[in-house]
C-alpha cells in the first residue's frame, strides 16, 4: 500500500511541474494549449508519461527564450 500513495504522489508532482510550465508557455509565446484539457489527458496516463511530458515541455518552454537571471 505504501508504494501505491508514493507512486501517486510522485505522479502528483510531475503533474504539478507540467501546469506550471503550461501556465508559463501559454503567457510568454502567446499559446493557447488547452490546459484543462491537457492535464485530463496526463491525469489519466502513468507516472513514466508524465515525465517525458514534463521534458517535451521544458523544451518548448526553453525555445521561447525565456532565461532565468
Amino acid at each position: 500500500m505504501h508504494d501505491q500513495y508514493k507512486g501517486r504522489f510522485e505522479k502528483e508532482f510531475w503533474l504539478l511541474k507540467i501546469y506550471i510550465l503550461i501556465v508559463n508557455i501559454n503567457e510568454i509565446s502567446n499559446s493557447n494549449i488547452d490546459l484543462d484539457n491537457e492535464m485530463n489527458i496526463y491525469r489519466s496516463k502513468d507516472e513514466d508519461y508524465c515525465i517525458v511530458t514534463y521534458l517535451y515541455y521544458k523544451d518548448t518552454f526553453n525555445k521561447t527564450g525565456y532565461r532565468h537571471h
